[in-house]
């Protein structure tokens, strides 16, 4: 009983804030054009916005190529692009540019736990390894 009282509460709040998150990163872009985290943000509400609502994967992939490329060394931005190109519906799924950006968000960080778990059973990354074996010195 009590987890469907806050399941009930939770939505109504979750969607405030998705408000309020989408009012702040507005606000951020405002103040600063260039903003990576603004277009990271942006791109993932718009990722996981509903189509009927004025989302959608369409909408999120050039917001997110945007913060990379105001930022090229912005790991988030890679690895949130890699999601989109897996999320993309089934016709457009892209798994060859989902894996590319994930070996790049990989390679400028190659110790995050996300990123090495991969996307998907077949969105992975296996040479990794070899960015984080501990250099010995011969």
């Amino acid at each position: 009983r009590q987890a469907q009282k806050i399941k009930y509460v939770g939505y109504p709040r979750l969607l405030r804030y998705v408000k309020r998150v989408e009012e702040n990163s507005e606000r951020a872009l405002k103040k600063d054009p260039h903003n990576s985290w603004a277009y990271l943000v942006q791109g993932i509400l718009m990722m996981y916005k509903p189509v009927n609502r004025g989302g959608g994967v369409d909408k999120a992939i050039p917001l997110l190529q945007k913060s990379i490329e105001i930022n090229p060394t912005f790991e988030e931005g890679y690895y949130w692009l890699a999601r989109a190109y897996v999320q993309h519906s089934f016709q457009e799924r892209d798994e060859e540019k989902a894996q590319k950006y994930l070996a790049k968000a990989l390679q400028l960080c190659p110790h995050d736990y996300f990123y090495r778990r991969g996307l998907t059973p077949d969105v992975q990354v296996p040479e990794y390894e070899e960015g984080i074996k501990p250099q010995t010195e011969e």
